[in-house]
This record gives structure tokens, sequence and C-alpha cells, in this order.
């Protein structure tokens, strides 16, 4: 069975803006400090995932199955690569 792939960060704030949120307006709806949901869409962050999940509506797992066990239990430790920014690790491949 092929691996599913995390949404990506795209993704994500397309169904917000569907939802007519942004990731600003659910760190504010759920109480996050700047940044911490916008972390999330690319790397492990807890609060933010779950901030994230809530206003779409959906399990974390299904944004994130790199993230959840196949019962849906968040991984701890997160594997390495969940904490590397995917973000960076592109633009640092595009300037080799």
């Amino acid at each position: 069975m092929a691996k599913k792939k995390d949404f990506s960060v795209a993704k994500i704030k397309f169904l917000l803006e569907e939802k007519g949120l942004s990731i600003v307006e659910v760190e504010r709806r759920n109480g996050l400090r700047p940044r911490e949901c916008q972390n999330a869409t690319d790397k492990a962050y807890f609060k933010g995932e779950q901030a994230i999940a809530k206003e779409l509506g959906m399990h974390p797992k299904k944004i994130w199955p790199s993230r959840y066990d196949s019962k849906g239990e968040r991984l701890k430790p997160q594997p390495y690569e969940n904490y590397i920014s995917k973000r960076r690790f592109k633009q640092g491949l595009k300037a080799a």
C-alpha cells in the first residue's frame, strides 16, 4: 500500500480560505501565538496541528499522515524529518 503524503501548505491554506479563514485567523480563534499554525503546516507542531484540524473539521492524521500511526495516535517521538522545515529544505536544493 502506498504511503499517504501530507497535505501541502498550499492545500491547507486553500481549504482554510474556502471556510473564510487564514492561518492568522486560526491562530487568533484558538488562542495561539503568532506562527504556531504556520509552523505546523510544514513541520511537527502539536498545538498548531490541532487548531488547523479543528477549523477544517477533520482529524490531524488526515492532513499529516506522516505524523500519526495507523491507529490515529500521534507518533512520539516524531521522525526526525518531521521537524525539518520542508520549505527551507526545498530552497536549499534550488540554490545548489
